[in-house]
């Protein structure tokens, strides 16, 4: 099948339309899916986090690395880093998973970045595991810095943000955001 990359969309209002401008953003990823653009309101820097896949890692799969934007958004800044990688036995998408001509034991999924600064600290918010699963839901890691090291404590017996375990009204829950609800104090999902 066709590799899933990303490309830039520019357009004069919110609304759109948005035009493509022709341009691979990462062309020296293969996949990559799940991008979303951070204004960083300590120094007013653009960065983009995105789903990859890591094959040489303890736990190989979809995790989430982040890079700079150039100030025109059209362009990166520096080499892709690794943000929050899978780390859990939660976060596994498919046992035996035959891909990049191998066969993975376990292939694991973290993706669906979305990242708020609040406390003086970074907050991302991601999906792990596989959204067809009971077991996938929304974890969280903080940071110091945008580019981390990102503290992913305490997700290993599962999600904690929200999770379909034990809720078959739940369905696939990820791909979120965060705002704050309209009293401008509660942050909701």
């Amino acid at each position: 099948g066709e590799t899933m990359r990303l490309r830039v969309a520019r357009s004069d209002s919110p609304e759109g339309p948005f035009q493509d401008i022709g341009k691979l953003l990462l062309p020296d990823e293969g996949f990559t899916i799940d991008a979303f653009p951070f204004k960083d309101p300590k120094t007013g820097k653009w960065y983009l986090y995105f789903a990859k896949d890591w094959l040489e890692h303890d736990h190989p799969g979809t995790g989430i690395a982040v890079v700079r934007l150039s100030d025109d958004m059209q362009s990166i800044v520096g080499e892709p880093e690794p943000a929050v990688l899978p780390s859990a036995e939660w976060q596994v998408y498919e046992r035996n998973r035959d891909i990049y001509d191998r066969t993975f034991d376990a292939w694991h999924t973290v993706e669906g970045a979305y990242v708020v600064f609040r406390d003086d600290r970074y907050w991302m918010f991601y999906s792990g595991s596989n959204w067809q699963k009971e077991t996938y839901g929304v974890a969280y890691a903080v940071a110091d810095h945008p580019f981390g090291p990102w503290e992913d404590a305490g997700t290993e017996g599962g999600p904690l943000v929200l999770s379909g375990q034990g809720r078959p009204e739940v369905r696939g829950p990820g791909h979120h955001s965060v705002t704050k609800a309209p009293d401008g104090e509660t942050w909701i999902c």
